[in-house]
């Protein structure tokens, strides 16, 4: 919602023609019951493989290695965003204004649909029990 302009027609975010080094956060079946926040590392060159294997050396990443496909399945890399721009012009003239955190978030949701409303309401109030399970039968069935 706030990305620069710039960042909506983004030629790296859907190449990898830019970087030695594809890092985000992995979306997917494999880890649905994990809390603790999971990344992608995808080496894209050989200097990229070589940082990569130099920080498990040195123990200052752990790797589980996952097939390409299972890591692109569910990232945002490839798909195109539409973006209110009304909205999003006053989103940034209430942080100009040093409006609080609070009262921002406040006037976004006032945007969003009343499907994403409910959405956003029912994820919030589930437990996490509830949500891994939900997560699992949604992976089953998407794929």
């Amino acid at each position: 919602m706030l990305l620069n302009d710039s960042c909506y027609n983004c030629n790296a975010k859907s190449s990898f023609d830019f970087a030695d080094i594809r890092i985000g956060d992995f979306w997917g079946s494999t880890f649905d019951n994990r809390e603790d926040g999971i990344s992608t590392l995808i080496p894209i060159t050989n200097k990229g493989k070589k940082i990569i294997e130099e920080l498990k050396l040195n123990n200052e990443i752990t790797l589980l290695e996952q097939k390409h496909n299972v890591c692109f399945k569910a990232q945002s890399a490839f798909k195109q965003y539409s973006i209110n721009k009304n909205t999003r012009i006053n989103l940034f003239n209430l942080i100009k204004q040093n409006n609080n955190i609070t009262d921002i978030v406040k006037e976004y949701v006032k945007s969003l649909s009343l499907k994403k409303k409910v959405y956003c309401k029912i994820k919030q109030i589930l437990p996490i029990s509830l949500k891994q399970k939900l997560r699992f039968v949604y992976h089953k069935v998407v794929g």
